[in-house]
């Protein structure tokens, strides 16, 4: 299983079960470049590494069920590793002007279920949210950037303050 996202007019970036980040130009079908970061999920409910792109197409994300955060600069093709947590992170998100990543994740008694809000420049972690009660399930940033929603296994979605990480409406 693959996940993909177009990053600019003619380029794909691709995540594969086999743990592969790959970029293809679509014009000519051809993959201009590999990774190798995550590991290969096998039976795993999850598809291969989740994809994310900034809103400028220059950078671009990945993560997976090994807990590794990637990200990298499509112009360069340098890739930054994010330190690497328990359990799964399987959603990520660009904020509006591409210089946050928030990821969320977390799976059954090995997930530590927390979002993550991560500075695309350095990689470092900004912020930690959670634990919460159950595995994140999808995320995604307001348009103006101050707050984050987070959708979660319990059928709860959480609107979050991200200045404070308080939860502004559930």
């Amino acid at each position: 299983r693959t996940t993909a996202a177009f990053c600019g007019a003619n380029r794909l970036l691709t995540g594969g079960s086999d743990g592969c980040v790959r970029l293809f130009d679509i014009t000519t079908g051809i993959c201009l470049r590999s990774w190798a970061l995550h590991e290969a999920t096998g039976s795993d409910p999850h598809p291969g590494p989740h994809i994310a792109v900034a809103p400028d197409g220059r950078h671009a994300a990945s993560c997976g069920a090994d807990g590794v955060v990637a990200l990298f600069d499509l112009e360069t093709e340098e890739v930054r590793l994010c330190p690497v947590r328990k359990g799964g992170i399987y959603y990520a998100a660009f904020d509006p002007i591409g210089t946050r990543l928030v990821t969320g994740g977390g799976d059954g008694a090995r997930g530590d279920r927390t979002v993550r809000v991560f500075d695309v420049h350095t990689g470092e972690c900004l912020q930690t949210w959670g634990p919460f009660a159950g595995p994140v399930r999808w995320i995604d940033w307001s348009h103006d950037g101050k707050s984050v929603v987070i959708a979660r296994d319990e059928k709860v979605a959480d609107v979050c303050d991200v200045a404070t990480g308080n939860t502004l409406a559930s």
